[in-house]
């Protein structure tokens, strides 16, 4: 019997060129027009691209957002800022799950996430 989500996972990690990895970091989202309106989450999932969470409210597709990743492992400047946007959501009994693709990070936010990415030595599918 062939397992059609196996296979799934093993040609989107084929074909994925930043591996994801499992990551329970505190991230702050602010609606990309500056508003006051902010969102807590934790990650669920973490690459150099992007990062998805759970959150109970619900975001426009395409919605541009200031991230705010609390970076335990960046410790002389432990907070990673980057402007993305919402690339998919998905509905689920207790909110949704967004995944949130990186445009553009602030500073050298990039490149310590980047740093931090390559020394692990797990990813997932």
């Amino acid at each position: 019997m062939v397992d059609r989500d196996l296979e799934k996972k093993i040609k989107e990690g084929q074909r994925r060129q930043h591996p994801r990895f499992r990551m329970n970091l505190p991230v702050t989202i602010q609606d990309g027009d500056h508003s006051a309106v902010s969102h807590t989450a934790i990650t669920r999932n973490l690459s150099e691209l992007g990062l998805s969470v759970d959150l109970r409210s619900a975001l426009a597709d395409g919605e541009h957002m200031i991230i705010r990743i609390s970076a335990p492992f960046a410790q002389e400047n432990p907070t990673i800022v980057a402007h993305g946007r919402v690339a998919w959501k998905k509905a689920g009994p207790r909110g949704f799950t967004y995944g949130i693709q990186f445009i553009l990070f602030l500073g050298d936010g990039g490149n310590r996430l980047k740093r931090y990415l390559d020394s692990l030595s797990k990813p997932y599918l």
